[in-house]
C-alpha cells in the first residue's frame, strides 16, 4: 500500500469506505472543467518598436511554457513581487514575430509588456481542439491565425445561449454545484427572447453561493455570466426570509459585470424543526414557531397546533402529542401545522429510534465560531450518515474557553463522530474517528467533544497548550523565484505556502502544526507548475516530538534538513563532568525573534545564577558543576518572573516557593553482552545483546534510559541504537568490511544518566556462494505480483471464500490467481531474469465488503482478493491455495534460485474483525498521528502494547519457521512504531539470519524513511523518489535526476539499501500516467522502456510490477482498479518490444549485477536538450558505459573515455562495437522506441593502442565475437567518409552490419546545412552524398539519416531516405515521424522529383523526422491508413438531451487527417457540431456521416447510428 502526493493535491479517505487497498485516497471537489491538452507553438506579431525580450508570457493552471527565453525573464512593475514570467523567442523565419511553446493541460494564458500593460488574455482552445501544432496571434485585431500569413483565423467555438445556474444544494434544493443539472437550466423568456430565467421555489433564509454558466455543456465552467466577489468568482445572495428566488439574466447587457437580477417573493411560512419520529414512540411537536408574514424579513415568535393532513391506522395526534404504532410501515407522517387562519403543511419523518444528540466541540488549533467547522456522523457499521452544523457557541468559564456547538437527531444510536476543520469540506484537515455509543434507553444525549479525544457526557477540563510551529531556513543562491513549501503530516489542510526572503540566497517559513503532529514530513517546490514539480530532492522529514512547541530546522540545496537548535528541554545530567547543564528556550520569543533580548537566571536550592544566550544552540545556557546525590531544586527567573520546568513534572515546595527538581544517584551495575553468532558474514544479520546486573544493595532500580552499540567497523553507525525494552538489536555488516574480529562497544545510560560500558567481539567471515544461482540481498531483482491476479493454477479454489466472492468478469473480485499459478509460470519468471518473486499476503482475509461509494453501481462488492484485510493469521487464504502447494511453490522457486518474498501486514486487520483489547479505540485514537490514527476506518492494532507487538511477531515469524520463506516485503511501515520493527527483525534474524525486510514506507526514499534503514529494522525500504524521477526523466529533466541518481548512489549499500520501482498495485501504472499526460500510445511504450533502463541500470533492487514487462498499465481508480489487471499470456511473444527489452536489460543486469549492485556512478555525458544521457558504473576494475535515449530517433553521440586509443567497446545490447579514437567513442543510441539503451563495455584483450593519435583514413573498422544478448554472430564496420568526398559543410558515417547469416544492413549518419526561407527549410539530398556512402557501404540499399541544420547550427528537421530509392526523374514522396507514437503519418500531396544529377530537394517548416519514399509505397501506405477510418462503434445510444461524440477506431492517428467534416441525416432526431459531439433532440434512429479528407487528399465517409432514448 502507499501514499502518494501531488498529481492530486487535495484528498481525504472517507470514513467507512470499502476501498480494495489501505491507502487508496478518493478526491473531492466541485466538477472541474476539463482542460484541453496541447503542446503547441504560438507565435505573437510583435507590435511596432517592441522585441521578443519586452513581451512576457504568463499561462495559467498545468500549463507551462516548455520553450521560451528565461534568461530575460520579468514580472510586470505593476503586479508587486512574485513569479516572473519567460519571454518570447526570436524566430529567423518569421520575422516580426516571436514564439513560446507551451504544454500541458491550457486554461488560459496571456502575452504582457513589463508595465502590465497592455496585456492580452487570449487563449483560444479550439487551438487545441482542432490539434494546430502552431498558432499566430495578431494582438492588433485579437486574433489567432494559422500562419504567419494571417489567411485563415482560427475562430473560437461557438457559444450557445444555454445557460445553468450552480450553487449551494440549500439555494437549488437539489445538486450541489453541479455545472451540467439540466434541472437548473434557465428558461428563455418567450416574450422578450434576451432573457433567461430560474425559480427556486420555498428557499430557506441564508446566504447562498452560485455562478451562472454560459454553454456548460461545451465548455463547462470555462463561460461565466460575469463575476462575483466570492471565491472563484462566486457571486453571492442573501434570502432574507422564505421565498420563491427567481434570477434572470439579459443578452443585452454588455457590460464586464454582466448583472444577474435577484427578485425575491417572500412566503408566509412557518418555521419549525420537529425532526423525526420512532417507531412506537410519542413524541411532543414544538409549540411555537418562527412566522414570517410574507412581507418582511422579520419573523415573530408564535404559538402553533397541529392536526393529521388526513387520519391515518396507527398513528393519533391529540393537541401537539404524535404517536405512532411500532408496527406501522410508514416512513412519514403529515401534518397540518396552524397559526390564526394561517396553515402548512409539514412531513415528519418515521424511523425505528431516534436519538437526539447535542455536541460541544472545543480545538485549540481552530477558530471557535459558528460556520467556522461542523462534525460529520455515521451510523458505525451502517450507512446511514448527516452533518452537525455548529451553529451556536457555549462560553465556558470554569475552562475559560468557548465551545461551538450543534445539534442533530438521527436514527441510530452507534456513533461514528469527525470533526472537520473547514465545514463542509476534508479539504481542511479532521480528527480521527471518534465511537460513541447511546444507551439505548435514551433519547437525547449531550457530548463534549474535545478535538483528538473521545466525546464523554461530562464537560472535561481543557488545559491549554501553547501554539505549535516548526521553523524551517532554507539556503539556495540559485533561485529567481520564491521557493514554496508542501506539508501533508502537519494536521493542517496541505497546501502550497511561499517562503519569505531572508536575505540573499536565504529563505524561511514558519508553519503552525497540530498538537497531534508528531513529524513534519514535506518537500521544498522550485516550481510549482504542472502537475510534475520540480522540487529540491525528494520527501523531507523532521521528527517532531510530542511535547515540543517549535521545532527548528535548516536545510541547503541539494542536501537533507537538519535541526538547526536542539529539542527544547530544561537540563541535563552529565556525570562524567559531574555537573548538571540547565537550558531554557521560550518558543514564543524564538519565533518572534526576541529570545537574545531576555534576562533569564537559574535559581539552583535557592541561589542564582546568570544564564548565558547560545545564538547557535537557540537557548539560555549555565553549567551547575556541584552534581550530588538526592534532590537539586531548581526554577527559572525570566526578567522578575518565576518560571518552573515545563518539561519535568517533578515538583516541589521550598520556603513556600514552587521548584522543579532533579534527582540524581549513583547506581551500582554493570552491563554483559553477547552475540547470537560468533561470526557472520555481509550477507547475514546477526543478533546482539545485552543483559543490567545491579548490586542488591542499591535502593533505587537502574531503568535503562538509552543504550547503543558502536559498528563503525562494520560499516554502520558509531551509536547504532538499542531499545532499551529489547535491550537487543541486528547488526549487519557492508560488502566492504575488511575480514577479521571486531570489537563493538556498547554503551547504556541509566535514568539519572550514568554509564556503563562494555564490548562484543564478532568475526566478519568471507561470503561463501552455495551454487552458482546464489545471489546477494543487494543483488534481488524483485517481480511484484497481485498474486490473484497472475495465473490461475487451480480452478477449484476460486469460490473458496465464498461463491460471491468470485468472478473475473468484475473488478472487485477475485479472478484466481494461486500459488499453483506461480508454480506453473516459474519458467516464464526465471527465463525473464527474475531472482525474488513478491507475493501479495497469504493468510486469511475477510470475504470482503460491500461498496458504497463511488463505483458501487459496476463494483457491488469488493471481495478481499488482494489479501490486506486479514481475519487470521495463522491460517492461509484457501482461495490461494493450501499448505501444499504452497510449500511446493517455494521449493520448486528454490530449486530455480528464486527466492520468495511474502507481503505481511502488521499495522491492521480487516474490517470487522474480532481481536479484543489489541485493536485501538477511544483516546488510544490519536488524530492524524501516522502511528495512532486508523487508516480508512480499519481495526488497527495497538503496536506500542509490548504484549500486542509480541503476538504479531510471534504470528509473522511462524511463518517462516513452518515454510522456509525467504523475506518479507512489510505494508505500512510508518504506521507502526520504529520499536516494534526492531522486535520483529530480531526475531527473523534469530530463526534465519539471512532473513531480509524490504519496507513500504510511504513517500519515502533513500533521503527520508523515518529512520529505518541502518538501524537494525528494515534491510531496504521501497523507493517512492524514484519513479517520479524517472518520469521527469523521460519528459527531459535528465540532469536534474542524474544529481539525485548520483547522490542516491553514494548512500546506498548493502545494510541501507532501497527497491525502485515505476509502478505497483498502489498507483497509477507508469504507462498510464505518460499517457494521461498527454503521451501517445507508442510514445508512452517508448519512454517507459527507457525508464526500465534507468530502473534496471541503477544502483538498487529493481521491483518490476507484474505486466510492466510486457506493457500493461492501469489506474489506480478504486472500485475498478485497472492497475490490478489480469495478466495477459497472449502478449509474451518475440514480437512484443517491451518484453524483448525487459529480458534484455535484466540479462545485462544479472551478467554484471555486483557493477548495478555496487558501482559507483559519474556522468559523462547529459543533455536535457538533446535528449541522452550517459553514465559510468564502476566496480572493482569493471567499467560500464550506460547510455539512455528518450528521442524518437537514433542519436549518435560522441563519448570521452577512459579507455586508450584503440580499445574496443562493445555495446552489450545490440552487439554492436565502438573503438575508442583521440580519447573517444562515436556510439550510436537506439531511438527510444527500438530501446533508447546502449550499454558498452571494454571488449579488448588489452587496452592495446597509444594513447594519442588516430588512423590517417578516418574509419575504424571492428570486428565482433557472438553476442551474448542477441546469440547471432555479426560484424560490424564503421566509416567515416572523408571530408574531400563530400560537399563543404557536410560530414557522413557510414555503419555496415553484417550478421550470421550474410544479410548485410546499412547506415549513413549524414549532417548538413539546408537554407531558411520564407516557406521553410529547403534541405538537399546531394548526388555526391549518395555515390559516396554507397560506395563506402559496397551497395545501395543504405538508409541515409540526414540531419537538416540552420545557419546557426541548430537542428531544423531530419530526413530519412534509402539511397536506392534517390534515381533521376524518380518521383518521391514523403511521411512523417509521429513525435509521441513513432508512427509513420502522411504529410502532403506532393511529388518531389529527383533531378537528373541524382539529387533531390525538399522544403519543410516544422521539426522532426520526414521519411523519403517512392511514391507507391506512400500510396500503399495511405490505402492501409484509410482502412483506419471508421467509428469505433456503429451504432451508439444517447439521451435526450444529452450528448456523446463521435469515437473513433483507437488505430486512426488523427495526425493523418486534414479535415473531418459531420453531418445529421435526421437534425430533428439527432444533432451534431464540427467538432463530433451529438446530441440528443428526441426519440428516434438518426445516422451520423462523416467525410474524412486525409493529408495526401484521400476522402472516406463513414457512418454511426445514433438512437436517441
Amino acid at each position: 500500500m502507499g501514499e502518494r502526493r501531488f498529481s492530486t493535491k487535495n484528498r481525504f479517505v472517507s470514513f467507512l469506505l470499502a476501498i480494495a487497498m489501505v491507502l487508496t485516497l478518493l478526491p473531492i471537489g466541485a466538477v472541474q472543467a476539463k482542460a484541453e491538452e496541447a503542446a503547441v507553438k504560438l507565435y505573437f506579431e510583435l507590435p511596432d518598436g517592441t522585441t521578443v525580450t519586452d513581451w512576457g508570457v504568463n499561462v495559467w493552471t498545468d500549463a507551462k511554457v516548455s520553450n521560451g527565453d528565461t534568461e530575460h525573464a520579468f514580472r510586470p512593475s505593476t503586479w508587486g513581487t512574485g513569479e516572473k514570467y519567460p519571454t518570447l523567442l526570436a524566430d529567423e523565419t518569421n520575422k516580426g514575430w516571436g514564439y513560446v511553446v507551451i504544454s500541458g493541460t491550457i486554461d488560459g494564458l496571456q502575452f504582457v509588456n513589463k508595465a502590465g500593460k497592455p496585456e492580452y488574455k487570449c487563449w483560444n482552445a479550439q487551438i487545441a481542439n482542432e490539434g494546430h501544432e502552431e498558432a499566430y496571434f495578431d494582438p492588433s485585431v485579437e486574433k489567432w491565425y494559422t500562419s504567419a500569413e494571417k489567411t485563415i483565423e482560427i475562430k473560437a467555438a461557438e457559444i450557445k445561449n444555454t445557460f445553468t445556474l450552480a450553487g449551494d444544494s440549500g439555494l437549488t434544493g437539489n445538486s450541489n454545484w453541479d455545472a451540467k443539472d439540466t434541472r437548473n437550466v434557465l428558461l428563455q423568456d418567450v416574450s422578450n427572447k434576451n432573457k433567461f430565467s430560474i425559480t427556486f421555489h420555498n428557499v430557506a433564509a441564508g446566504t447562498y453561493s452560485y455562478k451562472i454558466l454560459q454553454d456548460p455543456e461545451n465548455f463547462s465552467w470555462d463561460k461565466p455570466w460575469g463575476y462575483g466577489s466570492g471565491s472563484g468568482g462566486n457571486r453571492s445572495v442573501t434570502i432574507e426570509a422564505p421565498s420563491d428566488v427567481t434570477f434572470t439574466i439579459d443578452l443585452t447587457d454588455t457590460t464586464d459585470a454582466k448583472n444577474v437580477e435577484v427578485s425575491q417573493k417572500k412566503l408566509k411560512k412557518l418555521v419549525v424543526d420537529n425532526g423525526n419520529i420512532s417507531k412506537g414512540k410519542t413524541k411532543e411537536l414544538k409549540t411555537s414557531a418562527r412566522y414570517y408574514d410574507g412581507t418582511s424579513a422579520d419573523a415573530n415568535d408564535v404559538n402553533v397546533s397541529y392536526r393529521l393532513k388526513k387520519e391515518i391506522a396507527g398513528v393519533t395526534l391529540t393537541d401537539n402529542r404524535l404517536s405512532v404504532a411500532k408496527d406501522t410501515s410508514l416512513t412519514e407522517v403529515t401534518v397540518i401545522v396552524s397559526c390564526g387562519d394561517f396553515e402548512q403543511e409539514m412531513s415528519i419523518p418515521v424511523v425505528e429510534k431516534q436519538y437526539q444528540v447535542t455536541i460541544n466541540m472545543y480545538s485549540q488549533d481552530l477558530e471557535m465560531k459558528p460556520g467556522v467547522s461542523d462534525i460529520y456522523i455515521f451510523e458505525n457499521g451502517g450507512s446511514n450518515n448527516t452533518t452537525v452544523t455548529l451553529n451556536k457557541t457555549v462560553e465556558d468559564t470554569e475552562n475559560n474557553v468557548t465551545w461551538v456547538q450543534g445539534t442533530v437527531t438521527v436514527p441510530y444510536n452507534s456513533l461514528g463522530i469527525i470533526a472537520r476543520d473547514q465545514a463542509g469540506s476534508w479539504d481542511g484537515g479532521k480528527d480521527g474517528d471518534r465511537l460513541y455509543t447511546i444507551d439505548e434507553n435514551t433519547s437525547e444525549v449531550t457530548l463534549w467533544y474535545v478535538y483528538g479525544k473521545t466525546p464523554v457526557t461530562e464537560k472535561p477540563t481543557i488545559t491549554k497548550e501553547d501554539p505549535r510551529y516548526f521553523y524551517l531556513e532554507y539556503e539556495n543562491d540559485t533561485l529567481t523565484t520564491t521557493p514554496e513549501f508542501y506539508s501533508w503530516t502537519t494536521g493542517f489542510a496541505a497546501e502550497l505556502k511561499k517562503f519569505e526572503s531572508a536575505e540573499a540566497g536565504k529563505w524561511k517559513i514558519k508553519v503552525p502544526v497540530k498538537s497531534s503532529c508528531t513529524k513534519v514530513d514535506f518537500v521544498v517546490v522550485l516550481d510549482p507548475s504542472g502537475s510534475d514539480w520540480i522540487k529540491d530532492g525528494g520527501d523531507h522529514s523532521i521528527a517532531f516530538p510530542q511535547e515540543q512547541n517549535v521545532v527548528c530546522a535548516s536545510m541547503k540545496k541539494g542536501e537533507e534538513p537538519v535541526l538547526s537548535a536542539p529539542y527544547n528541554k530544561g537540563y541535563e545530567v552529565l556525570p562524567k563532568e559531574n555537573k548538571i547543564a540547565f537550558y531554557y528556550r521560550d518558543d514564543n520569543a524564538l519565533i518572534e525573534d526576541k529570545l537574545s533580548d531576555m534576562n533569564v537566571s537559574v535559581d539552583i536550592d535557592g541561589k542564582e545564577y546568570p544564564m548565558t544566550y547560545n545564538a547557535e544552540n537557540k537557548r539560555f545556557e549555565y553549567n551547575y558543576n556541584e552534581l550530588k546525590s538526592g534532590r537539586t531544586l531548581y526554577r527559572y527567573k525570566v526578567g522578575e518572573e518565576y518560571i518552573l520546568d515545563k518539561y519535568n513534572d517533578k515538583k516541589e515546595k521550598k520556603a513556600g516557593n514552587d521548584y522543579s527538581y532533579i534527582e540524581y544517584y549513583k547506581l551500582n551495575a554493570s552491563i554483559q553482552a553477547e552475540v547470537m553468532n560468533a561470526s557472520f558474514n555481509y550477507n547475514e544479520n546477526n543478533v546482539v545483546k545485552f543483559t543490567v546486573d545491579q548490586d542488591k544493595t542499591d535502593t533505587k532500580k537502574l531503568e535503562v534510559a538509552s543504550a547503543s552499540i558502536d559498528v563503525s567497523s562494520l560499516g554502520g553507525s558509531s551509536a547504532l541504537a538499542i531499545v532499551p525494552d529489547l535491550q537487543a538489536v541486528t547488526i549487519s555488516a557492508t560488502t566492504d568490511t575488511t575480514l577479521g574480529k571486531k570489537t563493538l562497544p556498547i554503551v547504556v545510560t541509566d535514568q539519572y544518566g550514568n554509564e556503563y560500558s562494555t564490548s562484543v567481539q564478532v568475526e566478519v567471515t568471507a561470503r561463501t556462494r552455495k551454487n552458482a544461482k546464489d545471489f546477494d540481498w543487494d543483488e534481488s531483482v524483485i517481480y511484484f505480483m497481485v498474486t490473484d491476479r497472475f495465473f490461475d493454477g487451480n480452478e477449484s479454489n476460486n469460490t473458496a471464500s465464498g461463491a460471491k466472492t468470485y468472478g473475473k468478469d468484475n473488478a472487485g473480485l477475485y479472478h484466481g490467481g494461486d500459488f499453483a499459478g506461480i508454480t506453473q509460470k516459474l519458467d516464464y519468471l526465471e527465463d525473464l531474469g527474475i531472482n525474488t518473486i513478491w507475493i501479495t499476503p497469504i493468510v486469511e482475509n475477510i470475504p470482503g465488503v460491500t461498496v458504497t461509494d463511488t463505483g458501487k453501481e459496476d463494483v457491488p462488492y469488493n471481495a478481499a482478493y488482494h489479501g490486506y484485510w486479514a481475519s487470521d493469521f495463522t491460517k492461509l487464504n484457501p482461495t490461494l491455495g493450501t499448505e501444499e502447494e504452497f510449500q511446493t511453490l517455494i521449493d520448486q522457486a528454490h530449486s530455480r534460485g528464486i527466492r520468495i518474498m511474502v507481503d505481511i501486514v502488521v499495522n491492521h486487520a480487516g474490517y470487522d474483525t474480532e481481536f479484543g483489547n489489541m485493536i485501538r479505540s477511544g483516546d488510544d485514537v490519536v488524530s492524524g498521528s501516522d502511528q495512532k490514527d486508523s487508516l480508512s476506518n480499519l481495526p488497527d492494532f495497538r503496536t506500542e502494547d509490548p504484549a500486542v507487538s509480541a503476538q504479531l511477531v510471534k504470528w509473522q515469524t511462524q511463518w517462516v519457521k513452518d515454510f522456509g520463506i525467504d523475506y518479507f516485503r512489510v505494508d505500512t511501515v510508518k504506521h507502526v512504531e520504529n520499536d516494534t520493527w526492531t522486535e520483529l527483525k530480531n526475531a527473523l534474524t534469530e530463526t534465519d539470519p539471512n532473513f531480509k525486510m524490504i519496507g513500504e514506507y510511504a513517500g519515502g526514499g533513500y533521503a527520508s524513511n523515518g529512520n529505518t534503514l541502518g538501524t537494525g529494522e528494515m534491510d531496504s525500504d521501497l523507493d517512492f523518489d524514484f519513479n517520479d524521477q524517472a518520469a521527469n526523466f523521460v519528459k527531459g529533466n535528465i540532469s536534474s535526476v542524474e544529481n539525485f541518481l548520483a547522490s542516491r548512489n553514494s548512500a546506498l549499500n548493502n545494510t541501507y539499501m532501497t527497491g525502485q520501482f515505476l509502478g505497483s498495485h498502489d498507483e497509477d501504472g507508469f504507462k498510464q500516467k505518460l499517457l494521461d499526460g498527454g503521451m501517445k500510445e507508442d510514445a508512452a511504450t517508448a519512454a517507459s522502456m527507457v525508464a526500465a533502463s534507468l530502473q534496471i541500470t541503477a544502483k538498487g533492487q529493481p521491483v518490476i510490477y507484474y505486466g510492466e514487462e510486457i506493457g500493461l498499465t492501469g489506474l489506480n481508480n478504486y472500485p475498478y482498479q485497472t492497475n490490478r489487471y489480469d495478466f495477459d499470456w497472449s502478449m509474451v511473444n518475440n514480437d512484443n518490444k517491451t518484453y524483448q527489452h525487459y529480458k534484455k536489460m535484466l540479462s545485462i543486469r544479472n551478467a554484471y549485477t555486483d557493477v548495478f549492485a555496487r558501482g559507483d556512478r559519474k556522468t559523462i555525458v547529459a543533455s536535457d536538450e538533446k535528449g541522452y544521457d550517459i553514465v559510468s558504473r564502476s566496480y572493482k576494475g569493471t567499467k560500464l558505459y550506460v547510455g539512455l535515449n528518450i528521442k524518437d530517433v537514433a542519436q549518435t553521440v560522441e563519448i570521452p573515455v577512459s579507455e586508450n586509443n584503440g580499445t574496443v567497446l562493445k555495446d552489450l545490447y545490440s552487439g554492436k562495437t565502438y573503438t575508442v579514437s583521440n580519447g573517444k567513442i562515436k556510439v550510436i543510441i537506439p531511438a527510444a522506441t527500438d530501446g533508447g539503451t546502449v550499454v558498452l563495455k571494454n571488449n579488448s584483450s588489452t587496452n592495446g593502442g597509444s594513447t594519442g593519435g588516430s588512423s590517417s583514413s578516418g574509419s575504424t573498422t571492428t570486428e565482433t565475437k557472438p553476442s551474448e544478448d542477441t546469440k547471432k554472430d555479426a560484424t560490424t564496420t564503421e566509416s567515416v567518409i572523408p571530408a574531400e568526398k563530400l560537399p563543404e559543410g557536410t560530414t557522413a558515417t557510414v555503419t555496415v552490419t553484417k550478421d550470421a547469416s550474410g544479410k548485410v544492413t546499412a547506415e549513413a549518419a549524414v549532417a548538413a546545412t539546408g537554407k531558411t526561407g520564407k516557406t521553410g527549410v529547403k534541405a538537399t539530398v546531394n548526388a555526391d552524398v549518395i555515390q559516396a556512402v554507397t560506395e563506402a557501404a559496397g551497395t545501395k540499399d543504405v538508409t541515409i539519416t540526414q540531419e537538416v541544420k540552420k545557419a546557426d547550427g541548430t537542428t531544423a528537421y531530419t530526413l530519412q531516405v534509402n539511397a536506392a530509392d534517390v534515381k533521376a526523374g524518380a518521383k518521391l514522396a514523403v511521411m512523417k515521424k509521429d513525435e509521441k507514437t513513432g508512427e509513420l503519418v502522411l504529410v502532403n500531396q506532393k511529388a518531389y522529383k529527383v533531378a537528373k544529377d541524382g539529387s533531390v530537394s525538399l522544403t519543410f517548416k516544422g521539426e522532426g523526422t520526414y521519411v523519403v519514399k517512392t511514391q507507391a509505397e506512400v500510396k500503399a501506405q495511405a490505402k492501409q491508413i484509410a482502412k483506419t477510418v471508421k467509428p469505433a462503434k456503429t451504432t451508439v445510444n444517447v439521451a435526450t438531451k444529452k450528448t456523446t461524440v463521435f469515437k473513433w477506431n483507437k488505430k486512426l492517428n488523427m495526425e493523418n487527417v486534414a479535415k473531418i467534416t459531420y453531418k445529421s441525416s435526421k437534425k430533428s432526431v439527432v444533432s451534431v457540431n464540427k467538432n463530433g459531439k451529438i446530441t440528443g433532440k428526441k426519440k428516434g434512429t438518426g445516422k451520423v456521416t462523416a467525410e474524412v479528407t486525409l493529408k495526401d487528399g484521400t476522402k472516406k465517409t463513414v457512418r454511426m447510428k445514433v438512437k436517441v432514448k
